[in-house]
């Protein structure tokens, strides 16, 4: 006894599904809040660079990496430390040769500065106010550059991709509220 009647081939059942079905044209704008697993009808391009300035990638020092040249733990560079910068915080204030900045992990590089001396790379002085640089820095060392992540202007997402919470993470960072999706299937 065989418990289902003729089966059809594969081919021939996906032939049928084709005939009867057909893709979805209709789009709609939507709030972002809305588009979890909905289809993207449109492609995103990007209005601002992320990250929108160079910031730094580790916690340490903003220097100038000119004055750590030959720095070592036997011939330590010391520098002053003329302020400190915090993520989100700014300095109305541009190094000079033998100054520094301490810095925090994601705060904007200060104007004059090319790099950032990693905090393991420096060692305390008997001044508060006077770091030791005890490795050379080269220029954009531990700086992540304006535009690291996403460039301005660039296409962030594209046509047909399935909304998740990271690719609506990516429209909020660019301050995109409304975007273009598929209607649902009825």
């Amino acid at each position: 006894m065989k418990p289902f009647g003729k089966l059809i081939s594969f081919e021939t059942a996906w032939e049928i599904i084709e005939r009867h079905i057909s893709s979805v044209e209709r789009t709609h704008s939507i709030n972002i809040d809305d588009t979890l697993d909905r289809v993207l009808a449109e492609d995103i391009t990007a209005r601002y660079s992320t990250p929108p300035f160079d910031r730094s990638a580790m916690d340490g020092y903003a220097v100038k990496s000119e004055d750590t040249t030959d720095a070592s733990k036997h011939n330590p560079k010391k520098l002053t430390i003329v302020g400190v910068l915090y993520a989100g915080s700014t300095i109305n204030r541009e190094l000079s040769n033998g100054e520094s900045i301490q810095i925090a992990t994601g705060a904007p590089i200060p104007a004059g500065a090319d790099a950032v001396v990693m905090l393991e790379n420096t060692k305390p002085s008997d001044n508060d106010n006077v770091v030791s640089i005890i490795k050379p820095a080269s220029p954009m060392d531990n700086v992540a550059p304006k535009g690291e992540d996403i460039k301005k202007g660039e296409v962030v997402l594209t046509h047909g991709m399935c909304m998740d919470a990271g690719k609506i993470g990516v429209l909020a960072s660019q301050g995109i509220r409304l975007c273009t999706v598929y209607d649902k299937p009825i």
